[in-house]
């Protein structure tokens, strides 16, 4: 009696496991790139939130001061810098002279 032929088996479970793999490859690497776009999203959304609330944030600090073209009130700017941790800010002129700065920056 002759033995049956062992290489087609072989063959077909090398197939197999190739496209197994294959698909768990596709499957995996697409679940990688739209995780990866959805945090990217979600990080974008809350760092351009970040900015609004410090956008925000300042124009309350300049709506606060007292009137004054040149911002003399420098230790008044600071002392409402520390309040709003995070947020570093310099105020310049047209002509590039520092008006206004907080504490850090």
């Amino acid at each position: 009696m002759a033995a049956p032929k062992v290489r087609g088996v072989r063959s077909l479970v090398g197939r197999l496991t190739l496209s197994y793999s294959l698909f768990a490859t596709v499957v995996l690497g697409a679940a990688g790139l739209i995780f990866d776009a959805a945090y990217r999203d979600q990080m974008m959304a809350e760092a351009a939130s970040n900015v609004e609330r410090q956008l925000d944030s300042l124009q309350d600090m300049l709506l606060e001061l007292p009137g004054s073209d040149n911002l003399s009130e420098q230790r008044e700017w600071s002392e409402r810098g520390i309040d709003r941790e995070g947020l570093f800010s310099r105020i310049l002129s047209s002509g590039l002279k520092l008006l206004a700065v907080t504490p850090a920056m």
